[in-house]
């Protein structure tokens, strides 16, 4: 089949003070309006005239519309099928699909998985234990594109009505992170969450204790110093100001982590609340070292250093 219009004439056909037709052949043709332009196929089907709506240029180019014509021409042509309603059911096909695709439980598992990648493990659980629990029960099976604000607070007063101020608040920090994810990925045009602003009840702050004042320190250190209870827990308090890492990195440490020759400790990239800053490497002053060596006489035939007393397998 000869074709009559190029991606340059479409491109410059312009609105008239009618709409008007530019065939490409075959049936196919483009409708100019004054409000944009139309892939159209006339055919005949039981000995009536009918128009199929292919699709809008130029989110449909001139090729993408002869391959649409092609596929109509073949279910009438050769399957005696009716065009129109082949493209219908194909449509809704197509519909059930994306919807399943959508669904803000579909779009938070994948933006949970890419973002997990630079997480440590136990984060990424407490995230997805909140969805879990607190959002996808209500809301998960919705089209993320068609939540309403209210429902999202609605969701989101449930946790509060526990108690839980905190989690609704982080709550709504993670689905606003999902549907900036969504719009990104083409399948949310806004994101709902920022209307929340003001909406949840105020976390009340909490000033945890701490000291700033050197004398005050010094009292704590000797305090340590004097601790009467287990010589393991002893050792795990005079090497925490000696390494400024989080207690939880010190708790799970484990022997293959030290390099006692070169006096440095080097924290796995997946123990790290950050994975993606890598492994994380503490310099052992002298100080860490003779604690070490008097607790690895104790535990060093363990994997950690402070294995528990039930279960030398755990921390």
């Amino acid at each position: 089949m000869r074709h009559a219009l190029t991606s340059l004439s479409v491109k410059k056909f312009k609105p008239a003070d009618k709409p008007y037709k530019k065939a490409d052949g075959g049936g196919l043709y483009v409708l100019v309006t004054s409000t944009g332009k139309y892939w159209r196929y006339d055919y005949r089907f039981d000995d009536k005239r009918k128009t199929l709506a292919l699709g809008v240029y130029p989110t449909m180019s001139l090729e993408d519309a002869r391959n649409a014509h092609h596929d109509a021409k073949r279910d009438l042509d050769v399957f005696g099928k009716d065009p129109s309603l082949e493209h219908s059911k194909a449509a809704k096909k197509r519909r059930s699909v994306i919807s399943r695709e959508n669904t803000l439980k579909a779009v938070g598992t994948e933006w949970l998985e890419r973002k997990s990648a630079d997480w440590a493990e136990t984060h990424t659980v407490k995230v997805k234990l909140r969805l879990t629990n607190d959002v996808y029960p209500y809301l998960g099976q919705r089209d993320i594109k068609s939540i309403e604000v209210p429902e999202l607070l609605e969701c989101l007063r449930r946790v509060e009505s526990r108690g839980a101020v905190d989690s609704a608040h982080r709550i709504k920090q993670t689905l606003g992170q999902i549907y900036r994810y969504a719009i990104a990925s083409g399948r949310a045009s806004n994101d709902p969450t920022t209307a929340l602003r003001g909406a949840l009840t105020s976390v009340s702050k909490q000033s945890y204790p701490h000291i700033t004042d050197p004398t005050r320190l010094g009292e704590v250190l000797r305090a340590i110093d004097g601790y009467q209870g287990s010589f393991q827990v002893r050792c795990a308090l005079q090497l925490l100001p000696l390494v400024f890492v989080r207690p939880g990195e010190l708790r799970a440490a484990r022997w293959n982590e030290f390099d006692l020759e070169r006096a440095v400790w080097i924290i796995p990239a997946e123990r790290m609340k950050r994975r993606s800053n890598g492994n994380h490497i503490v310099p052992l002053s002298k100080q860490a070292m003779s604690i070490l060596s008097e607790l690895k006489k104790l535990t060093g035939s363990c994997d950690l250093l402070f294995p528990g007393a039930r279960s030398r397998t755990r921390p």
